[in-house]
């Protein structure tokens, strides 16, 4: 691949080219110094990135920057080909998909929350932009919006891509932060495989330094000549003024004049200030509310509002709006008048960022204190002692004009000394961490992610009148629910004496196959369930939200179906033959995956002493041998009967790879995937150059249809060596039919007396590297196979055209 350097002129050309579409005048804008630092680090220097820039500075286009120039400049600059852009907010990642859709027609922008599920796989968008939950979740192979079987399909995008974490002061200091310094620590210093870029506006200096330190990353500041040139920060004016009292409904309307943003630490107290406000009406001002339990249409539309009443462009309508911390990040909204309720020193500067935002603007913020008088904990989500620092300080200087230099004050007193306490934490905790996420690889347990990830627990609440008995259940929307509240409300019901057991349900699995358990009592509920109430029990009121124990009017009503670009494919299996199905994976591979993945096989290349054909040669290895297994006698036979039943007329010398159903299910075949792992593991041995990656092809081979699997199942001998034989030259692995015949008759006499394999699994504590590569390598394989029913009748008629074609030769020779 040929390199550029790129001279400061050449990245201010392409700078310039990427904003051209958000100039009004299409001229494009010229970088400040910190985003051609950016630049120039990444694609120059080839170094990952610490950011630390005020709201409204153009952190987003710094960080796609890299990205897009990449792009632009196609195989001259040696980058990855996607982007994961991680915030800690879902409301967050939805504005800036908006805006990424509009900078640029070089890139597919796709959203990937736990509502919004436009890319479950992180496959279809160039730029994804999601959650911590769902980024560190799917890399920790506990993906919370994914079934149990898919545990190990998400994690292998990691390698490879690049990594942009917005607003990284907000993550779990205990949890998702330490978990993604880990990863970063493994993937992008210890391996070299990822690329990254961290943006924050309030995390202190000493800690930013620190992980620069420890992730070998450039640290990067907006200069005082950048702020000069920051739109966003001329000549504004902020004012901080804090109130001993309760934050009420007469307060909003006594403080409101036009443009009146409401933040409240807890969803509860959202609602409830919205109720009393929208009771007293506020003359010719609109009153919306937002907070996380709305469903997606609705949320859509209270964004289009925040845009229409709060842009910099809004109209001159009098409005308030009362919302929850998921307005804090993100939005490039503002206010003439904001009310908030103390929180963390990082919260509270997040919100002041929606008050007099954009230049000239003046505005006023009013800070009040909390009501703990129900002892209902109401500085949650925070820790107590942090919202209590806060108070204080904002006090002590009470009436305070608040830019940028006074917010780094407040952060660097407040939280220097937490931070340091946080990374000395960090070191001294970091064995038993890795323990914990060792634990998460090896059981795919999604509850870890209370440990590893958030402390919030919470379930998925559908409401449903007659909901499917299968995992169509999941093509619905659900509304994320503390557990606690969930708890609370069945509690509720059953001192009331209310009969629900058959009326709240949630899903479990025993194997591989899906069921309903009905909920008796609170511990019958537990982190991260998917519950399914009828609708005589709770409902959902249009611009409030999900309410418990408000029953429907209609008890058929169900929650909507999640729009096609949101779904979980199903594929519904029909026949092909083995050797059709392994043509149409090979395709798929080079047709879906191959591009996509360039950056990662040359990384892992150098990390096992390769080159990247290799990679790609051990990628195409897999593929045709991971349905070895099939070709075992009982399997053959069974699939031959079914096929059967469904057309008796089939040839049945063919060799099957799926077959049709009589009935339109899904049938259940003895499991091939640890059998297809031993056959593929004694023919990798025959080439010694990739001796050492044999554990990683047998892990990703055995769990390519779950990441939990049984033991070894084999009956009987195997058909069709020829076939495979065949497939085998197709790539390039040309294997005497003795040599295969022995290597196969040696490892199926070991298989027949050793039927657990899992001592012979690669494992993340004990080798990371081949781990990851079981990863990226399992991705790819799962991947092919899912996009293999897309190309097999493009198989079939090449192999028709190419029979027809020699049966003209034929005729030619005569």
């Amino acid at each position: 691949m040929t390199l550029v350097l790129l001279t400061e002129g050449k990245i201010e050309h392409l700078f310039k080219t990427m904003t051209k579409r958000l100039d009004k005048d299409n001229q494009g804008y010229s970088p400040l110094n910190f985003q051609k630092k950016i630049i120039h680090a990444h694609l120059n220097e080839g170094k990952n990135v610490i950011l630390h820039a005020p709201t409204g500075a153009g952190k987003t286009l710094a960080a796609l920057s890299p990205f897009y120039i990449s792009k632009y400049l196609s195989e001259e600059i040696d980058f990855p080909s996607q982007s994961i852009y991680v915030l800690p907010l879902r409301t967050l990642a939805y504005s800036l998909a908006d805006e990424a859709k509009v900078i640029s027609e070089l890139w597919t922008v796709k959203t990937q929350t736990g509502e919004v599920q436009e890319d479950p796989f992180f496959l279809e968008g160039d730029v994804v932009f999601t959650t911590i939950d769902q980024a560190l979740s799917g890399a920790l192979t506990i993906p919370l919006s994914l079934p149990p079987r898919l545990a190990n399909i998400n994690a292998g995008v990691w390698p490879g891509s690049y990594l942009i974490f917005d607003e990284f002061h907000l993550l779990d200091p205990n949890r998702s932060l330490q978990t993604t310094i880990h990863l970063l620590k493994q993937l992008c210093v210890e391996m070299q495989l990822t690329r990254f870029t961290i943006m924050t506006a309030t995390l202190s200096r000493e800690i930013r330094e620190i992980l620069a330190k420890e992730l070998n990353a450039v640290h990067i500041e907006v200069t005082d000549e950048d702020l000069s040139q920051i739109k966003s920060q001329f000549q504004k004016k902020r004012k901080v003024i804090t109130h001993s009292r309760c934050l009420s409904a007469r307060e909003i309307i006594e403080k409101h004049t036009s443009k009146t943003i409401v933040i409240v630490n807890q969803v509860d107290k959202a609602t409830y200030l919205y109720k009393e406000v929208k009771r007293y009406q506020p003359k010719e001002t609109e009153v919306f509310l937002l907070h996380s339990r709305l469903l997606t249409d609705e949320r859509k539309s209270v964004e289009r509002k925040l845009k229409k009443y709060f842009g910099e462009k809004r109209n001159k309508s009098k409005v308030i709006l009362i919302a929850t911390q998921v307005v804090e990040v993100g939005l490039d909204i503002t206010s003439d008048v904001m009310l908030t309720e103390f929180s963390s020193a990082p919260s509270f500067l997040q919100r002041i960022g929606r008050n007099a935002r954009f230049e000239g603007e003046e505005g006023i913020v009013h800070v009040y204190t909390l009501d703990d008088s129900g002892g209902n904990q109401p500085w949650l989500p925070y820790e107590e002692d942090e919202v209590k620092a806060t108070e204080v300080y904002l006090q002590n200087v009470c009436d305070s004009y608040f830019d940028f230099k006074k917010s780094n004050d407040m952060i660097n007193q407040l939280c220097s000394n937490k931070d340091k306490e946080i990374w000395q934490k960090i070191k001294l905790h970091q064995k038993t961490f890795k323990e914990i996420m060792a634990d998460a690889y090896r059981g795919h347990d999604k509850g870890l992610s209370g440990k590893l990830i958030r402390n919030i627990e919470s379930v998925s609440i559908l409401i449903h009148g007659k909901p499917p008995r299968d995992e169509r259940i999941y093509l619905h929307e659900t509304i994320s629910m503390p557990i606690g509240k969930m708890k609370g409300f069945v509690n509720n019901l059953i001192k009331r004496g209310a009969e629900f057991k058959v009326k709240i349900q949630r899903i479990v699995y025993e194997g591989k196959d899906i069921s309903f358990k009905n909920i008796e009592s609170v511990i019958d509920i537990r982190n991260f369930d998917y519950i399914i109430i009828h609708p005589s029990l709770a409902s959902y009121e249009e611009n409030v939200g999900l309410l418990f124990g408000t029953p429907c009017k209609d008890v058929t009503y169900s929650f909507p179906v999640k729009s096609d670009e949101k779904i979980i494919k199903r594929y519904i299996y029909k026949m092909d033959t083995f050797e059709e199905h392994i043509n149409a994976c090979l395709k798929a591979y080079k047709e879906v995956c191959y591009s996509r993945t360039a950056f990662t096989r040359k990384g892992f290349a150098e990390l096992f002493r390769l080159t990247s054909e290799d990679i790609n040669r051990i990628i195409d290895f897999i593929i045709v041998m991971h349905d070895a297994g099939k070709l075992s006698k009982d399997w053959q036979s069974k699939a031959m009967n079914t096929q059967l039943q469904a057309n008796s007329n089939f040839n049945e010398k063919i060799l099957l790879a799926h077959t049709d159903s009589s009935n339109g299910k899904r049938i259940g075949f003895p499991d091939h995937s640890v059998l297809g792992a031993v056959i593929a593991y004694g023919l990798f041995d025959i080439d010694e150059k990739y001796n050492n990656l044999g554990q990683s092809v047998l892990t990703a081979i055995a769990h390519h249809h779950s990441a939990i699997v049984e033991k070894l199942v084999w009956e009987g001998p195997l058909k069709g060596l020829a076939t495979l034989q065949k497939l085998l030259s197709q790539i390039g692995w040309n294997i005497k039919t003795e040599d295969m015949k022995q290597h196969l008759t040696n490892q199926l006499k070991e298989a027949k007396y050793k039927k657990d394999w899992s001592n012979q699994w690669s494992y993340w504590h004990v080798d990371p590297h081949l781990y990851w590569m079981y990863l990226f390598l399992v991705r790819q394989l799962r991947i092919s196979d899912q996009r293999s029913f897309e190309y097999v009748e493009i198989i079939r008629n090449d192999h028709t055209s190419l029979i027809v074609e020699e049966k003209k030769n034929e005729q030619l020779k005569y």
